[in-house]
């Protein structure tokens, strides 16, 4: 078993936190934490608002304006932060964020490694070993390595 925590140092370069920059549609991340909370707002549908009323204007601006620090910020921890931030007058979807979030992170720990050759072979490394992120409680606790495993196997494969 192998255990990725970055606030720990442990295997941290295959961390979600770590920078390891990569473009997705056009846009350059520069850790998989910086996209996925990114995605939060660029989702349409995650985040909801009048768009023909003032309030949803402002909103908007917010959310924009959101965006803007998140890309601008590398910490994973502030990151995490400023995700979880709420916009008034804007309805948050959580059930919806819930589905979408998975393949989101997948995508992102995909492209990530997939772009960054010297972080992909230290992942190979762990061979057919099981990765844990034994610190994390939540849900993203079993996810991220489930995750991680999977796309480990798929870029294998296309080496």
């Amino acid at each position: 078993m192998i255990n990725i925590y970055y606030s720990t140092n442990e295997n941290a370069e295959l961390s979600n936190f770590a920078i390891r920059p990569f473009i997705i549609n056009g846009v350059r991340y520069d850790s998989v934490e910086q996209y996925f909370q990114i995605m939060k707002f660029k989702i349409e549908a995650v985040y909801t608002y009048d768009k023909d009323s003032e309030e949803g204007r402002k909103s908007k601006e917010k959310i924009d304006s959101l965006i803007q620090k998140m890309q601008n910020t590398k910490s994973g921890s502030l990151l995490k932060k400023l995700g979880n931030t709420r916009i008034k007058n804007a309805k948050f979807n959580s059930g919806l964020w819930t589905q979408e979030s998975q393949n989101v992170m997948r995508e992102g720990i995909f492209e990530s490694f997939k772009q960054n050759p010297p972080f992909l072979k230290k992942l190979l490394e762990t061979g057919d070993a099981t990765l844990t992120h034994n610190q994390d409680k939540s849900r993203w606790g079993k996810l991220f390595p489930k995750i991680l495993m999977e796309v480990r196997e798929q870029l294998k494969e296309s080496q």
